[in-house]
């Protein structure tokens, strides 16, 4: 069983979640748990113990600190989370504690299409 990582939300409900970086295998297990299949890292270092759950695809971004990405890299991302949820299959996006809310959350924000997208699915 795993362990809730820091400050893990879900930003569009098992599809796409936030979280700090995780320090242990029972982050990683907590994820899987949950349905988690893809680790997107926006950390220019390798997150800690990601070898400890084959299950969870680890996809590397590498932005660098307090640095905003550059367009290959938001489309890379927003590419990485679609395919997944095409696959039915969630994702999970972390940045380290000194990053801050107020680094994640513009990598966090959903796109027109998947707004669109839930409100479709909202609507009767």
């Amino acid at each position: 069983m795993g362990v809730q990582p820091p400050n893990f939300s879900w930003v569009l409900p098992g599809r796409l979640a936030g979280l700090a970086l995780p320090s242990s295998p029972a982050h990683y297990q907590f994820l899987l748990d949950l349905g988690v299949r893809h680790l997107v890292s926006l950390t220019e270092r390798r997150p800690q113990h990601t070898d400890s759950c084959p299950g969870l695809t680890l996809h590397r971004l590498r932005i660098p600190d307090f640095c905003p990405p550059d367009p290959e890299q938001i489309d890379r991302f927003v590419q990485i989370v679609d395919e997944a949820n095409a696959r039915g299959e969630a994702s999970t996006t972390l940045t380290r504690l000194s990053d801050g809310a107020r680094d994640i959350g513009s990598r966090l924000k959903p796109s027109s299409s998947q707004l669109a997208q839930e409100t479709e699915v909202a609507l009767p």
